[in-house]
């Protein structure tokens, strides 16, 4: 039997998180993060064994854009596909940064 794909549940809300992880069921193996600092430190441990990042854009410390800053820094950002929980047609990008990968 193969091994689960990973995904990090990225929100600071623990609702969000335990309803995403609920939805996506036992198919993949959940992390979760309540805010960008931690989002940062499974990549950091997990680097590409994520293969796909759901990303809450307002939270404290460190928001998602933040965490794609650090992800397009250390090239995570070109393996990595992240999407934007819970999903909005359009994020706040005037906060956004100028220079993506």
């Amino acid at each position: 039997m193969s091994e689960k794909q990973t995904i990090l549940i990225v929100d600071d809300s623990m609702l969000n998180r335990a309803l995403l992880a609920d939805m996506i069921g036992d198919a993949y193996r959940i992390i979760e993060a309540e805010d960008g600092k931690q989002a940062v430190a499974a990549l950091q441990k997990e680097g590409t064994g994520i293969s796909l990042v759901l990303l809450d854009y307002v939270m404290p410390q460190m928001n998602g854009f933040d965490v794609l800053e650090v992800m397009n820094k250390n090239g995570w950002i070109k393996d990595i596909p992240v999407s934007w929980c819970p999903p909005s047609p359009t994020p706040p990008i005037s906060n956004a940064p100028t220079s993506w990968a």
